[in-house]
């Protein structure tokens, strides 16, 4: 893999249209969010009827709610970057793809390179999306909520969280990234992914051996910790068992991706 060439695919990651579009929704998206969630943050007393005095706190409080938001927007980011990963794949089949091979033949040093950029890209979307969701959270728990329970240990404990989303989108993105290079159709490729995803939970509920061995399962589970109700992960117990099967699964898809990239005519 040439260094020189991955910061190429990296610029050119972080230059299209639909990561910049994608990544400033989702910002501006968070941001609402939490502009609606502050001005909700106050403690009101409920008097209906005979019912009386009865108090609701809905102060903001990270320390609380901050390990849930890494939760469900990890997971969902999982998906953003599916789509970004196969439409960058597949843009490049329809511009550029045939010109770097003139000036690089290496087909299977090509296909490495722009799957670490994609993968890399990802988890740096991920990770930007996370920290600015928690910057926001942290700003409005100061100014009209708690932020009591906010030291090094919690740091420590939502870092991890953080770490495991950015991980679990790299391994996502390398994923949808290979479906990509076979099928060179964003629509195909994130049909594909879903369509696999769909079979598979019907699968894990049916066949719970072959449904443990899913990829989109060992990379939620991963996510998210294992910390949610115990069937939720069909046959996952341990975070390494999540981290290696869904590491398998990167290593076969881009295998596979790479020898079809390697022997496919491109014009």
């Amino acid at each position: 893999m040439s260094v020189r060439l991955l910061r190429v695919e990296l610029r050119r990651f972080f230059a299209r249209r639909a990561i910049i579009v994608s990544l400033l929704t989702m910002l501006l998206l968070a941001l609402v969010v939490n502009v609606v969630q502050l001005a909700r943050s106050k403690i009101t007393v409920v008097s209906a009827g005979p019912v009386t005095g009865i108090v609701q706190d809905r102060r903001l409080d990270i320390a609380r709610t901050f390990s849930g938001t890494v939760l469900g927007v990890g997971i969902a980011l999982t998906l953003v970057v599916a789509f970004l990963s196969a439409s960058f794949v597949a843009a490049d089949f329809g511009t550029s793809i045939a010109t770097q091979l003139v000036f690089e033949p290496r087909r299977w040093r090509v296909y490495v390179t722009k799957t670490v950029a994609v993968a890399i890209g990802c988890a740096v979307v991920t990770l930007v999306v996370l920290v600015w969701c928690g910057l926001l959270q942290y700003l409005g728990s100061s100014l009209r909520g708690i932020t009591t329970g906010v030291n090094g240990a919690w740091f420590r404990n939502r870092a991890g969280d953080i770490g495991r989303a950015v991980a679990g989108s790299a391994m996502m993105a390398a994923i949808a990234f290979a479906i990509g290079a076979v099928t060179r159709k964003t629509a195909a490729a994130v049909g594909t992914l879903f369509g696999l995803l769909i079979a598979l939970q019907f699968v894990h509920h049916t066949f719970r051996v072959l449904g443990r061995l899913s990829p989109v399962n060992a990379i939620w589970a991963f996510v998210d910790g294992l910390r949610t109700r115990t069937d939720a992960f069909v046959g996952l117990h341990t975070l390494l068992g999540a981290l290696v099967i869904g590491l398998v699964w990167v290593a076969i898809v881009t295998v596979v991706g790479g020898a079809w990239f390697e022997r496919r005519e491109i014009r």
